[in-house]
């Protein structure tokens, strides 16, 4: 009897805590991005519920579709909240002035959700693609920025 009664008292235990994680998540929905202007991506979301260990969300970027590099975080409101951020800097990578496929370069973005207190990291399984405007003059300025970095 005394057994039985531990088991489940540990069951119970065990599911609050899984309730409690299945409750305490966050929810992305509307994840779009769009050319705003030459050189400039719009990148919106917005959150439904947000989990309370939630620091940032990162974005993330790549110009080939497989290697992705963080380019910006977001600080967390920790509740329902429209975000935005503007890529300006679409232009600089990869490539040179004299590729032949720098008019219909796309751009794959996603979002990672950084957890402070677990020290953990999610990416978001939605990713976007958008084909931005891009200006040959500042493509050039780009180019020449990137040779630099």
């Amino acid at each position: 009897m005394q057994k039985s009664l531990r088991h489940s008292i540990y069951l119970l235990i065990g599911l609050t805590g899984l309730a409690g994680i299945l409750l305490a998540e966050t929810v992305i929905q509307n994840f779009n991005a769009f050319p705003v202007e030459d050189n400039k991506v719009l990148i919106k979301w917005e959150t439904s519920r947000e989990d309370g260990s939630l620091e940032y969300f990162k974005i993330i970027r790549s110009t080939n579709g497989s290697n992705f590099f963080v380019i910006d975080t977001i600080h967390a409101r920790n509740k329902p909240h429209q975000y935005e951020y503007t890529d300006d800097d679409v232009f600089a990578k990869p490539g040179t002035h004299s590729d032949p496929t720098i008019d219909n370069r796309v751009y794959t973005y996603k979002l990672g959700l950084s957890y402070g207190q677990s020290g953990s990291d999610v990416i978001y399984e939605k990713s976007v693609e958008v084909a931005p405007r891009i200006s040959g003059t500042n493509h050039t300025w780009g180019s020449i920025k990137a040779m630099f970095r």
